[in-house]
């Protein structure tokens, strides 16, 4: 199952994440796929290369948030999977962001935070057609 994409540039406040985590991490394993992703495919997802992909898998795979396993379809790929651990930091990340939008809410209400997502959305959008377009 996929998540929704998001850029790696995604910095979400540290509410009880797992020490020792990069701003990017989090950003990063919300847009691994849950059965596993090759390296290109997770660097294409969050818009980088497969290099710098590769620097923040060996970062991840030191914290034992991921693994690298053999692609069963190609021998000759890597497919990046979550561990445990991963699986538990992802869980923490979702809880987490449900903390912060009750929170939004609280002070805001609920009208107004579906409002602001909807803004939100549309900017993003807007910024993805714009770097499209060159």
């Amino acid at each position: 199952m996929a998540l929704r994409r998001y850029p790696v540039a995604c910095r979400p406040r540290n509410r009880g994440l797992h020490g020792g985590s990069r701003a990017c991490i989090p950003g990063l394993l919300i847009n691994l796929d849950t059965e596993g992703m090759r390296i290109i495919d997770l660097a294409d997802c969050a818009g980088i290369s497969k290099q710098a992909m590769g620097r923040l898998v060996d970062d991840l795979e030191q914290l034992q948030y991921i693994a690298r396993s053999l692609d069963v379809t190609d021998r000759r790929a890597t497919m990046i999977v979550f561990t445990e651990q991963g699986r538990q930091f992802l869980n923490d990340a979702v809880r987490i962001q449900q903390e912060i939008e009750d929170d939004y809410a609280a002070v805001i209400g609920q009208d107004h935070l579906t409002l602001l997502r909807t803004w939100l959305v549309t900017l993003v959008q807007h910024e993805e057609n714009s770097a499209e377009q060159g």
